[in-house]
């Protein structure tokens, strides 16, 4: 146990995965309460939250490509939470321009970089524990996402219930700052 509480690159991950998987979850889960104030109907929402589970589909292939052939987990790890950042920066942008196939088409990309993240900071998370069982690192990295995930969708629910639209976009500013 002590050798854990010394290991800061098992926090890293953890912290990382934890918040960019956290504001994904959220942005789905506040999407459809987003979307009528932005004139976009249940259904529209709806494939916004398809095209976000094909994307991270197509991504995880990618990225378990690159990941058997270059070993460089902290380079992806960074690469995709940066990106995940941009793509989510982008979707909030595209609420207020009110067009359906880009925001289908954003939360496809977001899909495509926020998703891998998931088996990615698990391998990683087992890598940098070892000898210990790998269950403990898992409970770690989930533990991480599951706080955050509280955190972000309890605020953000409030928000948009208790101040409609303007909550909206403070939920949006909130998703990109995280």
């Amino acid at each position: 146990m002590r050798a854990i509480s010394k290991n800061w690159n098992l926090f890293i991950i953890a912290f990382i995965y934890g918040t960019v998987i956290a504001a994904m979850n959220t942005a789905a889960t506040a999407g459809g309460e987003i979307a009528p104030y932005f004139d976009f109907t249940p259904k529209q929402a709806s494939y916004f939250g398809i095209s976000l589970i094909l994307g991270g589909l197509i991504g995880s292939v990618i990225n378990g490509i690159i990941l058997t052939r270059t070993k460089k987990f902290k380079l992806l790890i960074v690469s995709c939470a940066a990106v995940s950042l941009i793509c989510r920066s982008l979707m909030a942008y595209g609420y207020t321009l009110n067009k359906s196939w880009l925001m289908i088409l954003l939360s496809f990309l977001s899909g495509i970089f926020t998703l891998p993240l998931i088996p990615t900071c698990y391998e990683m998370g087992v890598e940098v524990t070892h000898p210990l069982d790998e269950t403990f690192s898992a409970a770690v990295v989930t533990l991480a996402e599951v706080v955050m995930s509280i955190i972000l969708n309890t605020t953000c629910s409030h928000l948009i219930s208790e101040y409609k639209k303007d909550g909206c976009f403070d939920t949006l500013y909130i998703l990109i700052g995280v």
